[in-house]
């Protein structure tokens, strides 16, 4: 099967062809078995493996996008191609029409599969931050005494969820004060967080980490939520054992369990 059959395969499922290369490519297949399977196979595989049907089940993630490329791609197209050499070889009996639909369940069935594990480690890293992020783990600026207004706000507006006015208050406490208090930059870290500004929200928790502040580990274990909100769980797992590095760290049993979690 070379490069231009494939190519009038995909044109004709695809119902690009015109009412002349319709004709002509039908009568092709009522004389060419060869092609005539290639065709089936390609409809069955496009069916269960088309976009549709991956949005129905399975999430938009960068797994299932190099799925879906390599799906459209020459080397896909090739493997399809070996599926129907090594069927039509006379050592091996005919496949039924039957048993080709199986084949191309198959191949779909496999590639869901893996993409399933991938949403599913995805999935899991998205309930283990919404099972160790704790609202309490964050300073508090609003119980202490001598406390300027605009972290007191800036506390009040993270907990009305609204983090964009938050995230502007901390920035005008930290842009008008000379040793601005570490804690802030959980509070304004945590914030970009929660609206999934990442690499902002890393930055603030590094900034509390080499803080000399008495809490600076705290900076660390924030930073642990974040790489799990965004399924970056390589980087949670680097971040967890700095933190079991020393049990006088933040969260250092907390530590202990999700890095057994993720191991």
């Amino acid at each position: 099967m070379n490069d231009d059959q494939l190519k009038k395969i995909d044109q004709y499922l695809m119902k690009q062809m015109s009412s002349e290369e319709l004709a002509i490519f039908e009568e092709q297949m009522s004389n060419d078995d060869l092609l005539r399977k290639e065709v089936e196979l390609s409809k069955e595989m496009n069916h269960y493996l088309s976009d549709e049907e991956f949005s129905s089940t399975i999430p938009n993630n960068d797994f299932v996008n190099k799925t879906r490329a390599f799906i459209k791609s020459d080397e896909a197209k090739q493997f399809k191609a070996k599926i129907l050499e090594i069927e039509n070889r006379k050592t091996i009996p005919k496949l039924s029409k039957k048993n080709n639909f199986l084949i191309a369940a198959s191949i779909a069935a496999f590639i869901a599969l893996i993409s399933s594990f991938f949403f599913f480690n995805e999935s899991n890293s998205q309930q283990l931050y919404a099972e160790f992020y704790n609202q309490n783990d964050l300073p508090t600026f609003m119980k202490r005494d001598g406390v300027v207004s605009t972290l007191k706000d800036g506390e009040m507006a993270f907990l009305d969820k609204d983090y964009k006015k938050a995230t502007q208050l901390f920035t005008t406490y930290i842009d008008e004060t000379e040793n601005p208090d570490p804690n802030v930059f959980i509070f304004r870290g945590a914030s970009n967080m929660m609206t999934n500004h990442f690499d902002y929200a890393i930055s603030d928790f590094d900034k509390m980490i080499i803080s000399n502040h008495i809490d600076h580990s705290r900076g660390r274990w924030f930073k642990v939520l974040t790489f799990l909100k965004m399924n970056d769980r390589a980087s949670a797992i680097i971040s967890l054992k700095k933190i079991t590095e020393s049990n006088s760290n933040f969260r250092y049993n907390e530590a202990l369990e999700l890095l057994e979690k993720l191991d």
